[in-house]
Formats: C-alpha cells, structure tokens, sequence
C-alpha cells in the first residue's frame, strides 16, 4: 500500500483515499473517549483564527504553509502567477 505524507502535519493517508480538507478555517477539537476500542466522540470544535491564545499555533500552520508554497515554487509545480491568482495580489512585489 503506498500512503501520501500530509507535508503540513506529517500524517499518513492511503493515497487511493487521500482527499485535502476544504475547509480553510484552522480548527480546534474537544473530543472525549467511548470506551477501549470503540473510538472517540467529537465535543467541540472552535477556530483558532480569532483567539489570541492560539496565535503561536496559527503562526506556526502558516509559516509552513508558506515553505510548502516556496518549495513547490522551487520546484516548478506552482508558478509565480499561479500564486498571484490564488491570493488575488497584483504582482509578486507587494
């Protein structure tokens, strides 16, 4: 079996069920235990976007974003102008 490592956070997904959240939003979860073997129960989610005592945490997501960005760069999977359009700049030199 061959697994896709998630360069954001390291995890390993099955690359025949790999599918990029579309959800922008940096989100914590609250979950609590069901039992030995039986999973776990979501109990919260709130975003870290607007709380100021999660702001190493966003910082740290973004700041890899941007060396994930920067490497696929480097690497001539993404171009300057894909980047323009994405983050609707009008140049590079902003």
């Amino acid at each position: 079996m061959i697994s896709v490592v998630c360069p954001l956070c390291g995890k390993h997904t099955p690359i025949g069920s790999f599918s990029p959240s579309e959800d922008d939003d940096i989100k914590a979860v609250s979950v609590r235990g069901l039992g030995r073997g039986r999973g776990f129960e979501v109990t919260g989610k709130e975003s870290l976007l607007d709380s100021p005592e999660h702001e190493d945490t966003v910082s740290q997501i973004s700041n890899r974003v941007l060396e994930i960005v920067s490497f696929l760069r480097d690497r001539e999977m993404i171009s300057d102008e894909d980047i323009i359009e994405a983050l609707e700049l009008d140049s590079l030199d902003n």
